[in-house]
């Protein structure tokens, strides 16, 4: 089956222009093996340009270590799920496994989780003109996973995928 949520590697240059919020949080590695594994969080700055999420090593970091588009994507608190506090979960709410496509981030205090959990979730909201931030994987991806298309469909009509999304 197709994969559903994925971080892109190497997130290019960071945007200087629209940011929305940015700060050092932590976040759980998703990797597997000796170096990497859900238990492996580490310090990472992250920022919110538009719908994308992008973390890099430090407030230094020219370049993004990974990124996410956000678009139909949703936030919740997540201190038990994760056994630490003021954790929050990126996921896809209609995903058929969803304790395999989640991302997470832990925050240094309440008011700043907060603040995340709002500008987040405002950056994940599905619009038209949100959408067509996605390339056309990115958005055929939203509509497998939420059970508007077969992942065999090969339909590349994006005002039709959009359409279908924002339905």
């Amino acid at each position: 089956p197709m994969p559903v949520f994925f971080v892109q590697r190497g997130g290019g240059i960071i945007p200087g222009d629209g940011r929305k919020i940015e700060g050092l949080l932590n976040k759980r590695g998703g990797g597997t093996g000796t170096r990497g594994g859900l238990e492996n969080w580490k310090s990472r700055y992250c920022v919110v340009v538009g719908h994308t999420l992008y973390y890099a090593e430090s407030s230094r970091s020219k370049t993004a270590k990974g990124h996410i588009h956000l678009q139909g994507l949703d936030v919740r608190q997540a201190d038990v799920e994760t056994g630490r506090l003021l954790c929050l979960c990126l996921f896809w709410p209609t995903h058929p496994e969803p304790s395999t496509a989640n991302f997470y981030l832990q925050c240094p205090n309440t008011s700043t989780r907060d603040r995340w959990l709002r500008e987040l979730r405002n950056a994940a909201e599905l619009s038209f003109d949100s959408l067509g931030c996605l390339g056309i994987v990115e958005l055929k991806q939203r509509c497998v996973v939420s059970g508007l298309v077969e992942a065999l469909d090969y339909s590349n009509e994006r005002p039709k995928l959009q359409d279908m999304l924002l339905r």
